[in-house]
């Protein structure tokens, strides 16, 4: 797993866990940019998706670095 993949799969599980953890504490959902999105939990769940993406490109596409 070289430099890069490991970046992509640290931010996704960074994203994943600060989703979840802003569905319980939605004072912290007005960090996460969703545009022209108002609901907390419609922010948390964008950028948990978020974070499994990053996760599946660590995964799946090979980076030379």
């Amino acid at each position: 797993m070289g430099l890069t993949s490991l970046i992509f799969l640290a931010t996704g599980v960074f994203l994943i866990l600060f989703g979840f953890t802003a569905m319980f504490y939605p004072n912290l959902a007005r960090w996460i940019n969703a545009a022209g999105i108002q609901s907390p939990a419609m922010k948390a769940l964008i950028c948990m998706l978020t974070g499994a993406v990053f996760i599946i490109l660590s995964e799946v596409v090979p980076f030379p670095i």
